[in-house]
């Protein structure tokens, strides 16, 4: 079973869920080029979880801002400002001008966006992670979710069942009627046990990995400065 969940988790690297994740990774490390080409066939593809679709749209128009195309990134964060009208981007993780640009796209388009009803949001928190695969679902990893869920409920079954075969066949002082049965069904509810906790282990780790980060749903007002040829660009960021 650890060898089936292992080849499980190889086999979805390439999901839109991973797409997405490394998509984030590389924007953060500046390689825009590569966060673009991996999020660009993400917002147009119909099979997509809107989830997954909304977060490329932001992932690829501030990738596209960096490397000078402002179209495409006008474009694709105003695609996400539809879906997300009361996002706003988190300072600590982006420079100043892709702040003012991408206030600068809300500003443009006001009009529109204060048309959009925003869509109801179940709020994210990190507790979910330490259970999943609950903490898969709520990062939109639905292949994952299945995985680690799937594996924890076989593992726990197994343990829970020959635990109760053991009882059966063993009295209070531990002896046994069967013992080389007995024998072998301890030794199949520890192994059970084990993988039940590596595989709740590895799916604590890959909720934290896949837990969204970048963007403040509440943020206090912040206030940035981009300086230009002409003086400056002032922008502040928040909710009023």
């Amino acid at each position: 079973m650890a060898i089936a969940l292992f080849v499980a988790t190889v086999a979805h690297a390439g999901t839109p869920d991973s797409r997405l994740s490394e998509g984030d990774a590389a924007l953060q490390s500046g390689d825009y080029q590569r966060a673009r080409d991996l999020t660009a066939p993400l917002t147009i593809d119909p099979a997509a979880l809107p989830a997954v679709q909304t977060e490329a749209y932001r992932i690829f128009g501030l990738a596209s801002f960096a490397m000078g195309q402002r179209a495409d990134a006008e474009t694709a964060l105003l695609e996400y400002l539809r879906l997300v009208p009361d996002a706003h981007l988190d300072p600590a993780l982006y420079p100043p001008e892709m702040l003012v640009f991408f206030e600068d796209v809300r500003a443009r388009h006001a009009g529109e966006l204060l048309l959009v009803k925003p869509r109801p949001r179940r709020k994210k928190t990190f507790v979910l992670n330490l259970l999943p695969p609950f903490g898969q679902i709520q990062n939109g990893d639905t292949a994952k979710a299945w995985i680690f869920g799937g594996a924890e409920l076989v593992f726990l079954s197994a343990n829970i069942a020959t635990y109760a075969m053991l009882r059966s066949d063993c009295a209070d002082d531990l002896t046994c009627n069967h013992t080389d049965r007995a024998r072998t069904l301890r030794t199949v509810n520890l192994v059970a046990g084990g993988l039940f906790l590596a595989s709740w282990a590895a799916g604590v780790v890959d909720g934290f990995i896949g837990y969204p980060h970048g963007i403040v749903e509440d943020p206090k007002p912040r206030f940035t400065w981009v300086p230009t040829a002409g003086g400056g660009v002032a922008a502040v960021a928040g909710r009023f």
